[in-house]
């Protein structure tokens, strides 16, 4: 602890004559249209100040060094930038400037995003050589690790869901009118109406189905999002799809990887496309000493997956996690949030609510409101 202290004084001590220079340099300034570029050897000290801040306050939380590292460059560009107002908006050193900094944030960002990433847990990359081993062999079901477009009538069960106005969330047809969904989609006004078909973006209206009545799990918690599912059953059945079946515990206990299917966005920022990735299982139920703390998912309740750019995202949500059995695709998660860990929006991993730990509530919440299921 003093350790960390000393060196959080010494980069304050560091980094405040920087930011003084930059100010004092802004003032010599004033009324002139042009400056030159700041010495390149005080830009580099300013980095180096700010990554030792950036450790001193965060020190192994990965997360927290990017935050601190990210404010502390944003400091000393607000610096630069009340100098380039008082010369009048006419500095000539913004592009020299700017450079340096963006490239400390990136590394800043890689760095945080190594050290928050599933790949460094164990579990993880066992489940890694199982899932790529598996996907060696002839004849197998399992996909190519970064993720593709699913096929026409591949995953019908899989539907996206939305609000009167446009699609937000994902589901799975568990019953011929029953869809489940994850809690904060029903929470969040996105539960109103699904699609069935694997382009959002241009629908079939024939295919459209409206929700009758949205059933948000009532132990849902809107801060830590425990519990969150939420059952949907709509005003008739769909046609030409077979519900999706449930995975007994024992068989989600005993997988390495699941397959994510979702309408969610992805790299090109593109939403309302069905697509699908197999991704390894870095705890299947969340009961490793540290998870709770580390991943941020609830023990026993939920799966850790994904990760190293492969993962679930935005819209998303509700969407299922299947798991191979035979040559059957069976329901084991739902989609529910990014791991806590996590230092980019989407690819350092996910959490899955379990649906097996839940059979009994969804199985009497949909029968209680007109929901056909077995």
């Amino acid at each position: 602890m003093k350790l960390r202290w000393l060196a959080l004084c010494a980069a304050l001590l560091f980094l405040s004559p920087s930011l003084a220079w930059l100010a004092e340099k802004g003032q010599e300034g004033h009324g002139k249209k042009t400056r030159p570029a700041p010495d390149p050897e005080k830009v580099s000290k300013q980095l180096e100040a700010a990554d030792i801040f950036a450790k001193a306050l965060a020190g192994d939380d990965a997360r927290q060094y990017f935050r601190v590292m990210n404010t502390s460059i944003k400091s000393i560009r607000t610096a630069q930038a009340v100098k380039f107002e008082m010369t009048g908006g006419h500095a000539d050193h913004g592009t020299d400037v700017a450079n340096p900094f963006a490239e400390a944030r990136a590394k800043a960002r890689a760095k945080a995003a190594k050290l928050a990433s599933l790949v460094n847990d164990p579990t993880w990359r066992e489940n890694s050589k199982k899932l790529f081993a598996e996907r060696m062999k002839a004849n197998s079901k399992m996909r190519i690790i970064g993720g593709e477009h699913a096929l026409e009538g591949e995953y019908p069960d899989c539907v996206t869901v939305g609000s009167p106005t446009s699609f937000c969330c994902t589901g799975t047809l568990i019953g011929p009118n029953v869809v489940l969904t994850a809690g904060h989609c029903g929470d969040g006004g996105c539960a109103q109406r699904i699609y069935v078909g694997i382009d959002a973006n241009h629908p079939n209206p024939a295919k459209i189905y409206k929700v009758k009545k949205a059933i948000v799990h009532e132990k849902f918690n809107h801060f830590t999002l425990a519990n969150d599912l939420t059952v949907l059953i709509l005003e008739k059945d769909v046609a030409g799809v077979t519900p999706r079946k449930i995975a007994a515990t024992a068989d989600i206990e005993a997988s390495f990887s699941v397959r994510l299917v979702g309408f969610g966005l992805t790299e090109l920022n593109i939403f309302g496309e069905q697509n699908l990735v197999d991704v390894a299982i870095a705890s299947a139920s969340c009961d490793c000493a540290d998870c709770p703390d580390k991943y941020g998912c609830h023990k026993g309740m939920e799966m850790v997956a994904g990760g190293a750019g492969k993962d679930s995202c935005n819209g998303d949500s509700g969407g299922p996690a299947y798991i191979l059995k035979g040559n059957d695709w069976l329901l084991a998660g739902a989609t529910s949030r990014a791991t806590s860990n996590s230092v980019m929006n989407c690819g350092d991993g996910g959490i899955y609510v379990r649906v097996d730990k839940y059979r009994d509530w969804i199985v009497k919440t949909a029968k209680d409101n007109g929901g056909k299921i077995e």
